[in-house]
């Protein structure tokens, strides 16, 4: 499995699909996760023209919230004593009823490929059933923003002692 904490570096690289959060297929959600970084990236470039780094930028802070909360999906909770009971439950009542006459939901395998529901907001709804609450969203820019700028400034440093 891969977990990548940004998708980019500076305005030099980036990466898209399985090259930046495999999960080994157990979601089964390759492809379309791929096609999702890609059109992610398209609109990312097309909406900061002129700007590779900010536009790349732009692309990690949208899509690697998507890819944590995907793998974290993939892999699911390990909850223990009376939470791992309710989530059994939960999951057996969902695969039985898949949301139909009002009773649970669709399984999530079904939810994933067959909605357009941000992955990241799937994984929130059972943050009781895993170890960590799903980190928010002004956490992950925070974050994404420091490596970004570590990277602008190492790229800066590189130039500088090849000059």
């Amino acid at each position: 499995s891969v977990v990548c904490n940004t998708y980019h570096y500076n305005d030099k690289a980036v990466l898209v699909g399985d090259a930046c959060h495999a999960t080994g297929g157990v979601s089964g959600q390759g492809v379309n996760s791929a096609l999702q970084d890609s059109f992610a990236l398209a609109e990312c470039i097309q909406g900061n023209r002129g700007d590779l780094a900010t536009a790349l930028l732009s692309y990690s802070k949208k899509q690697v919230p998507e890819g944590k909360a995907l793998y974290d999906l993939s892999f699911g909770p390990k909850p223990t004593g009376f939470k791992a009971i309710v989530w059994a439950f939960l999951n057996a009542r969902n695969t039985l009823f898949r949301g139909r006459f009002g009773i649970g939901r669709p399984p999530l395998q079904t939810r994933l490929t067959t909605t357009l529901t941000p992955f990241s907001e799937i994984r929130k709804e059972s943050d009781s059933f895993y170890e960590a609450p799903f980190p928010e969203e002004a956490e992950i820019q925070r974050r994404l923003l420091a490596l970004h700028e570590q990277a602008m400034q190492s790229a800066k440093e590189s130039i500088e002692v090849q000059s």
